[in-house]
Formats: C-alpha cells, structure tokens, sequence
C-alpha cells in the first residue's frame, strides 16, 4: 500500500488502520521520547577535571598521562579563561624550542596561564544548561566546538558539573533511537 492509498484510507474511510502491538509500542515510545527528552546531564557525568591559572605545566602533563585526558577548563579566581587541549600545549611547547632544539624556558616555571594564550578557536568550550535536553542540544552543535560543559544554568563562571566531548556523541545520539 502507497503512502497515498494509506493517506486516502485514513481521511475516507472510517474503519480506520489499527496498528498491531509491536508498531503501536514504538509509536508509544516515540511519543514519550519527543514529550519528554533525556537530559544531557543525566547522560553524561563526567565531572571535568579543571585547572586554575596557576596549575604548573609539569602537573598538567602529569594529568594528561595519568588521567588520559587531552581537555581541561582553566579557571582565575572562579572565571573561566579557557581551555587547555593537547593541542593548544603542542603549539605553546613549539614556540619554546629554538631552531637548534634548545629548550628556551623552565619547565618547572610554567604555569596553565602561559599554555592558555596559545588556544585557538577549536580550543575553545561552550557552555550548556543542566537542564538542556538531547534535542536542545543537537539544535546548538556546531562544527567549531569540541567541548561544552555543563553548569547549573549554563553560566561560564560556574562550577562545572560536567564536560561532554565528541566521544560522548554515541551515548547521546543512542537515546534518540526507538528500539
């Protein structure tokens, strides 16, 4: 049966179509997923490991092989001034070699600060509400974030509850599906 013979069934036919129970229990569920969308935040709870300015270079890079992370949000005094990918640190650690290979700087010295001004747009995090659902969510990506972290209302300088990254985007994207 075509799309068009159903559409004429329906509008002319008062016996009307009557699903069986595996189609109308998907139905169901679609229904209950557009009325009443998961949440980001209740998907995803990694609570970000975060950075203050003043983090050593040497403590960072000891966060990154022990934890495994390549992103963290740097914060002066509770604001939030940026964030520190392995990236941005590659590029921070390129303008500190001269030509010859001679290291030009203290490591020991260096602190979050310094890495933060090497960040470029990518290196960069948006910030969502608690309460922002899935759909909420794919409304708003864009292909020049790689991170958003989620606050209480979404306000950059508060605490953060939670980072979502690219690798988060299957888990987020497996709620959307009706099985």
């Amino acid at each position: 049966m075509t799309h068009k013979e159903i559409r004429n069934l329906l509008a002319h036919n008062s016996m009307g179509i009557f699903p069986n129970e595996e189609t109308l229990n998907n139905l169901i569920k679609i229904k209950n997923t557009l009325k009443s969308p998961f949440l980001v935040y209740e998907l995803i709870k990694n609570k970000p490991h975060k950075l203050e300015d003043k983090t050593s270079v040497l403590q960072i890079m000891a966060d990154i092989k022990d934890m495994n992370y390549s992103q963290f949000p740097v914060y002066e005094d509770k604001k939030f001034i940026g964030l520190i990918t392995s990236n941005c640190i590659a590029r921070w650690l390129a303008s500190k070699v001269d030509i010859s290979g001679e290291i030009l700087f203290d490591l020991s010295e260096s602190k979050a600060r310094d890495v933060i001004e090497f960040k470029e747009e990518l290196d960069d995090a948006k910030f969502i509400s608690r309460s922002m659902n899935i759909y909420e969510f794919f409304d708003q990506m864009d292909n020049k974030t790689s991170v958003w972290i989620i606050t209480e209302t979404g306000n950059k300088n508060e605490e953060p509850l939670s980072i979502v990254t690219q690798y988060d985007f299957d888990k987020i994207i497996s709620k959307t599906k009706v099985s």
